[in-house]
């Protein structure tokens, strides 16, 4: 049993680590003094990171991988799952450029908070929150 178990993590891994295998390394370009090495020893990848940099704040986010294909022949772009609640929200962005993969802190310009006021309840269809009706909760 130990044998089976141990062989199929070996498959999952290999599997998951063929798909990454084109990433030799990561680098954060919010790290401190990063895009000013990139921009004296590689200049011509930093004008295209920094014009990625520039631009993907007005890409909706559903719509950012096809952008960066589109545009800039990145692999894997996307945003992460978690949004910093500031406004205007911000988003960690991550791409691939050959076999580099980058990460960076970004400005989404064209999503904004929709606010609502008071104590909400879910609707009846259970697909969006409402706010509680005082006068149907007084019974």
């Amino acid at each position: 049993m130990k044998t089976i178990v141990f062989a199929c993590m070996v498959c999952v891994l290999g599997a998951a680590d063929a798909s990454e295998g084109r990433v030799a390394k990561t680098v954060d370009l919010d790290a401190p003094h990063v895009l000013d090495r990139m921009a004296a020893e590689a200049p011509t990848l930093y004008g295209k990171i920094r014009e990625i940099l520039r631009e993907a704040g007005d890409q909706p986010p559903e719509q950012v991988a096809h952008w960066m294909k589109a545009s800039f022949d990145a692999e894997n772009a996307r945003y992460g799952y978690l949004l910093k609640a500031s406004d205007p929200p911000k988003a960690e962005l991550s791409f691939s450029l050959g076999d580099t993969r980058y990460r960076a802190e970004v400005t989404l310009r064209n999503v904004r908070p929709k606010l609502i006021g008071g104590p909400l309840t879910v609707d009846t269809d259970r697909s969006r929150l409402v706010p509680i009706d005082s006068q149907r909760n007084r019974r």
